[in-house]
């Protein structure tokens, strides 16, 4: 019987001392086979969307882009990904000066300096495109769209983005 199991906390593991008698169930994720070419894989996305045109056709005649990533607490290969992206709103004559990128860091910290090239993950990107934290707190952020008619929520809407058209494709 174990009476310590590690879980990943940041880029380690921590180990958890169990109490006695405890019998833990590790689950984890399926092995993922690795892409022979993910840039290649990921510009085939890009361009070949299921239910919805491609990036460059919804981006033609964009005058302004944001691109919204998750913050460092989620683990996601944005380098790669975020190439990609502005590659294709660059070929939609989306200029660079005209791209984004939102980090979303809910209530979290703002990610700064090295760590947020860390999220980023492409030294070009990171010098090259406008990148910004998202503020939660700051209300000076965000537009109040009042309170929902059927459960009473308030309804808030990152400022800029009112009145903007959003696309999101699977």
């Amino acid at each position: 019987m174990l009476d310590t199991v590690e879980i990943r906390y940041g880029k380690s593991e921590l180990p958890i001392r169990l109490p006695k008698g405890c019998q833990p169930v590790v689950v984890r994720k399926p092995p993922m086979p690795l892409l022979d070419n993910p840039q290649k894989s990921i510009e085939d996305a890009l361009r070949n969307a299921v239910a919805c045109q491609s990036l460059q056709q919804v981006a033609k005649g964009s005058t302004r882009v944001c691109i919204v990533i998750c913050d460092i607490t989620r683990p996601v290969p944005n380098g790669p990904i975020l190439r990609g992206i502005v590659q294709e709103l660059q070929a939609a004559g989306v200029a660079n000066s005209q791209i984004t990128i939102l980090i979303a860091t809910g209530l979290h910290r703002p990610n700064l300096g090295k760590e947020m090239l860390e999220v980023i993950g492409d030294e070009w990107v990171f010098n090259n495109i406008r990148i910004e934290n998202h503020f939660a707190r700051d209300t000076a952020w965000m537009v109040d769209l009042g309170r929902t008619p059927t459960d009473g929520f308030y309804g808030w809407l990152l400022r800029g983005a009112q009145g903007r058209r959003a696309r999101r494709c699977r």
